[in-house]
């Protein structure tokens, strides 16, 4: 910075010293200003990916409309085929006594105007529907214990000895594998059932855990002695159940019966005595 000060001094001395008037002084000189820059915007953060409106029940799309009806099926041979069961949302295979199943199917979804063989209650049914809340149950009758404990559950006792008017025999059947009941006329004749709700299950869209579960084709399971074989298939993305002779199991309407999910949960059975 100094010798630049004094070359400045310098060049003056030397325009004074040779007679020429000085020069008029110029204008200040100005140090221009910066030319301000626009600050660049944070980009906008995406917004999250809105998660699909599924039934809590089945993982398919839409909400069902209904209460939560459940009903008590046969699952022998006399009693097959079904009917009204591939409008289930969800259905348990249940044992019962001598190693045999029966079935308990819940809907919400749709209401069947026929479903059965309507059968009877056991003491697990209730333990079975707590997580719905306040579900009803179609039976057909039972035993004094277990039309006891149903009644002091937070289950609606939708029986066939309450409320008759809903169910009807089939003649095209025989008994006891012919009572069928009408849940559209049912559901408005039991108030106060819950709508509903999540009971727990997860689904892949929103559970990457189940997402990348190992993958297989087919599932072989015994409840109690009775042997069911599952086979996924991709065509229709479901699970089928096929019969020991490698045939499908149908319901009453033709309809193969299956399921998007399947589920084995893995507990001890006892006896009940009551």
């Amino acid at each position: 910075m100094r010798r630049v000060g004094m070359t400045l001094v310098a060049v003056a001395l030397v325009a004074a010293c040779s007679g020429d008037p000085a020069p008029a002084p110029g204008p200040p000189a100005t140090t221009p200003s910066p030319t301000p820059s626009a600050t660049p915007s944070p980009a906008p953060k995406p917004a999250p990916k809105p998660q699909p409106v599924v039934n809590p029940l089945t993982g398919l799309p839409g909400v069902p409309r209904h209460p939560v009806l459940a009903v008590k099926i046969d699952d022998t041979a006399s009693g097959r085929p079904q009917i009204g069961l591939e409008a289930a949302d969800l259905v348990y295979v249940e044992q019962v006594e001598s190693g045999a199943t029966r079935l308990m199917a819940v809907f919400a979804s749709r209401l069947p105007g026929v479903v059965g063989p309507v059968r009877s209650v056991r003491n697990s049914d209730p333990e079975l529907l707590a997580a719905y809340g306040h579900p009803a149950l179609a039976y057909s009758g039972g035993a004094r214990a277990p039309v006891a404990t149903l009644r002091r559950s937070r289950v609606a006792d939708a029986g066939a000895q309450r409320f008759g008017a809903s169910y009807r025999r089939l003649g095209s059947r025989s008994a006891p594998y012919n009572l069928v009941v009408n849940l559209s006329r049912l559901a408005t004749a039991v108030h106060g059932i819950s709508a509903p709700r999540d009971i727990g299950l997860r689904w892949s869209h929103a559970d990457p855990r189940v997402d990348g579960a190992r993958r297989v084709g087919a599932v072989s399971v015994t409840v109690g002695r009775i042997r069911l074989d599952w086979r996924w298939d991709a065509g229709s993305r479901r699970w089928q159940l096929h019969n020991r002779d490698g045939s499908l199991r149908r319901t009453a309407s033709g309809a193969v019966v299956s399921t998007p999910n399947l589920v084995v949960p893995f507990s001890k059975a006892r006896i009940d005595r009551t």
